[in-house]
């Protein structure tokens, strides 16, 4: 263990940061322009993580957790895994008009997004009643179970984020809305879960 007191050289961070993971090398190039990933970075983690187009974009989707671009998903005992971020697979849904949503229940209709979960399924053979019929259109329902869901208000015209705690009041006061959405495994079934909400004004 480092105290606290002690100072570390930038030269020791960089090494850190140069052999970091994915997602936190990501997340340093966020925060500090020195760590910066080149463009030769770029294209060798999309040949490191066996992509097709390994371009910038298609990377900055693998950190961003689009689910257009999670190519590399495998089950374990209790959930799908993402193999490109070492961790229990998670994207973030399309966004959705808040009118096709309410308090526990949130409906997707993009077809990019119904394609990739029943591409999942077909896959992994797993069993799901969230592929529904809505007003006449085909899509994913998922059930906002929790009570208390870390969710984000972002404002159309500045972009400005404010961090709250999940209401149901949300859906009907905001234009559009997205999901993080988990997914968990048991008994040859799978399960959409909710882990955060974002709201557009």
């Amino acid at each position: 263990m480092i105290p606290m007191d002690v100072i570390i050289p930038m030269d020791v961070i960089q090494i850190i940061v140069h052999f970091s993971q994915l997602h936190l090398r990501y997340v340093w190039s966020l925060v500090c322009t020195k760590f910066q990933i080149t463009d030769h970075e770029w294209y060798m983690f999309g040949r490191r993580y066996s992509l097709t187009q390994p371009t910038k974009e298609n990377i900055r989707g693998i950190c961003q957790r689009s689910y257009g671009v999670q190519c590399n998903i495998t089950k374990h005992k209790r959930h799908l895994w993402s193999e490109h971020l070492s961790e229990p697979l998670t994207v973030w849904s399309p966004w959705t008009p808040s009118r096709y949503c309410s308090e526990n229940r949130m409906f997707f209709r993009k077809y990019c997004f119904v394609s990739f979960i029943r591409n999942l399924k077909t896959q992994f053979q797993l069993e799901s009643r969230c592929l529904r019929v809505h007003k006449n259109e085909v899509g994913i329902i998922v059930n906002v179970r929790a009570k208390r869901i870390p969710m984000v208000y972002i404002d159309g015209l500045t972009k400005k984020r404010k961090r709250k705690i999940h209401i149901s009041s949300a859906f009907k006061k905001m234009n559009s809305v997205r999901a993080l959405i988990a997914f968990h495994v048991g008994a040859d079934k799978l399960y959409l879960n909710v882990r955060c909400l974002e709201f557009l004004t």
